[in-house]
């Protein structure tokens, strides 16, 4: 009888790790919709940046401000960062930049901090990071 008590237990924490998973990947239940949406939102983020980067102008940009929305896709963060930008040479100017980074972790992101970006030729609103 322990034999199958233990089966019994390791079934139920597999469950709670699989829930757990989906929660963190903003799949509720058995959603397979809710995955498809979210796979398509990471899908369609990542188009619209590699346009970006291969059709944007090259600038530099100022993180002043840092906002984790407490949205989650497939397990990412929803981020909105207020920017100066200047593009080369141009006058600098502001805007907020609202993106998907990888996991949760803004560190990288911290105040202060210049990054290179591509600037949207259609656009100047949206940017993106880049190297």
């Amino acid at each position: 009888m322990g034999l199958f008590k233990n089966m019994k237990d390791t079934m139920a924490g597999a469950q709670q790790m699989a829930a757990s998973a989906q929660q963190q990947a903003g799949i509720s239940g058995t959603d397979l919709a809710g995955g498809i949406a979210a796979r398509d939102g990471v899908q369609a983020a990542g188009n619209e940046m590699v346009r970006i980067m291969q059709t944007g102008s090259p600038g530099t940009a100022i993180i002043k401000a840092a906002r984790d929305t407490g949205q989650r896709t497939a397990g990412n963060a929803t981020c909105e960062f207020d920017l100066t930008v200047t593009p080369e040479g141009g006058a600098p100017y502001d805007t907020t930049l609202v993106t998907m980074i990888a996991g949760t972790d803004m560190a990288p992101y911290e105040l202060g901090k210049t990054w290179n970006v591509k600037i949207d030729p259609n656009d100047g609103s949206k940017v993106v990071f880049s190297q």
